[in-house]
């Protein structure tokens, strides 16, 4: 999979942010202004899922399904929880309405979120069932945007200025990993405790694909000089 791409046009008039595959047939993509967009048959047609009841008209940043029914999307101050494939929405508790949430994972236990205040402050909001969420207190660093969990216990966030975080107690505390790395990190994905891959900012807004073999202590670039991305998934 994936060794050749088809461009879809016309999907919809938004900027779309993040799109899952759930399985074969069931995805979900969301953007801005309150999109969200599922396909029952595996991404050739896209049905705009309405969010006019709740009011959600704020851009949508990230989402995690666990299957083809349940699921939680975050956004620009708020979480919204389905068990019924987007039938309906569940919004969220606990999260400071101003914070910008840009990242979304899931351990298997527990959902973890990550944010960034209005003045810049890194965050990471736990939750157990999607819908109420505890903001984990041991955060001192700048914006944070993205979190990953490897299993219950070990987890990573990563942010600007080439901040990497390590958690190996659920998030309960976390330190700094010096990474050598002085920009952005925008996304990481680790495929055990020392093998990871992220996307690090080369000039703002434009990220190379990196590796680390070594738990984030030192990377080298995966990627080609003049390739760009601005996400990935792994399932």
């Amino acid at each position: 999979g994936g060794a050749t791409w088809a461009r879809m046009d016309d999907v919809v008039a938004s900027d779309l942010q993040k799109v899952q595959m759930v399985d074969a047939n069931t995805g979900y993509a969301v953007g801005s202004h309150g999109i969200i967009l599922k396909s029952t048959d595996g991404g050739n047609t896209w049905d705009m899922m309405p969010l006019y009841n709740l009011n959600i008209t704020k851009r949508i940043n990230d989402l995690f399904f666990t299957n083809a029914a349940t699921g939680v999307i975050i956004g620009n101050g708020f979480t919204l929880r389905t068990t019924n494939g987007g039938t309906l929405f569940t919004p969220g508790t606990g999260i400071t309405a101003s914070d910008t949430l840009s990242g979304i994972t899931f351990d298997g236990s527990n959902y973890y979120v990550s944010a960034s205040s209005s003045i810049g402050t890194g965050k990471i909001y736990k939750s157990a069932n999607g819908i109420n969420w505890t903001l984990q207190s041991s955060i001192r660093t700048a914006d944070i945007l993205n979190v990953q969990f490897i299993n219950n216990n070990d987890g990573f966030a990563v942010g600007v200025d080439g901040n990497l975080l390590n958690t190996t107690n659920g998030g309960t505390s976390w330190i700094a990993v010096p990474t050598g790395i002085v920009n952005t990190f925008r996304n990481i994905y680790f495929k055990n405790a020392n093998e990871a891959v992220a996307l690090i900012d080369s000039i703002p807004g434009k990220a190379q694909l990196w590796k680390s073999f070594n738990a984030g202590k030192a990377w080298a670039l995966l990627s080609n000089p003049g390739e760009y991305f601005s996400s990935f998934y792994f399932k």
